[in-house]
């Protein structure tokens, strides 16, 4: 099973501080016995801020067996479409279009999404598994 990774369950792991960070490691963990896990490019564009050079962050995705999967066209549509329907139906503006291009390539790249704190992408990808740590046992 082919699981995307959402940037936040990342930075908790590579910072390694915090009161996310051993639970999205072992959420991580999980969801890595049970198949490949996959980010977009725009996930990788995040992390690179918390990078001291692009080697240094290929290393790190390398130690996970962490594939960058391209977006496509099509997940990058899904993805405007999405966040459109979400601003016209009231969404407040804390989501942005950023956290439906994550979800979109997930629902188009892998079987499920495993996040901590994206509560939006269950309603707005009713197609998506979506884990979230802490959650992802049950």
């Amino acid at each position: 099973m082919t699981t995307a990774v959402d940037t936040c369950v990342l930075i908790d792991v590579f910072q390694g501080v915090g009161e996310h960070a051993v639970p999205s490691a072992e959420a991580l963990s999980r969801a890595r016995q049970e198949g490949a896990l996959i980010i977009c490019e725009l996930a990788y564009a995040e992390l690179a801020a918390f990078a001291e050079d692009q080697a240094v962050l290929d290393g790190l995705l390398a130690e996970l067996d962490l594939q960058v999967v391209e977006l496509g066209r099509d997940a990058a549509f899904a993805a405007g479409l999405m966040f459109a329907a979400y601003r016209r139906s009231g969404g407040e503006r804390r989501a942005i279009v950023a956290d439906f291009v994550i979800a979109a390539h997930a629902q188009h790249h892998a079987q499920r999404l495993l996040t901590r704190d994206r509560g939006f992408a269950r309603e707005w990808f009713a197609n998506l598994e979506v884990l979230t740590v802490g959650e992802e046992a049950s």
